[in-house]
């Protein structure tokens, strides 16, 4: 384990949960102490029992949720979808890293200079590009 906790939101979809699922594998293969949170990816935990797979935690539980790790790493649930203020989509960027199959740009936000105050050097450095790579999932290159 390299230290850095990640808190893995998956969204609800058949499709989604498979790729999350297979985000928080890679994610735990590299080192890092993964939980991925998904009501699909749930029921499909026997499947994979080497991931913390957990439900989806409810709307007024989430930040709190969220909160005990170092990065947490979003797909907003529905129930955060459905009255996505600008305030609050603000909110959120600033709290996780926000990512989507097609999220629009105004999701990005490099959380490096919060991180690097609040975490210990060897886990921010071990977090790597993690904390700048929210946005849009579709057709991205990774490397």
């Amino acid at each position: 384990m390299c230290g850095a906790r990640i808190g893995l939101v998956s969204f609800d979809s058949l499709g989604d949960s498979l790729i999350y699922l297979m985000i928080a594998e890679n994610l735990r293969l590299n080192g890092f102490d993964v939980s991925l949170y998904g009501n699909v990816s749930y029921q499909l935990r026997s499947w994979v029992p080497q991931l913390r797979i957990l439900p989806l935690p409810l709307r007024n539980e989430l930040i709190t949720e969220l909160e005990q790790y170092d990065l947490a790493i979003v797909s907003p649930p529905q129930y955060l979808r459905n009255d996505l203020s600008q305030e609050k989509l603000e909110e959120y960027k600033r709290r996780w890293v926000l990512i989507c199959q097609r999220a629009p740009d105004c999701w990005k936000y490099d959380h490096s200079g919060r991180l690097q105050k609040s975490l210990s050097a060897d886990v921010y450095q071990k977090l790597g590009a993690l904390p700048r790579c929210g946005g849009a999932i579709r057709y991205r290159l990774f490397g």
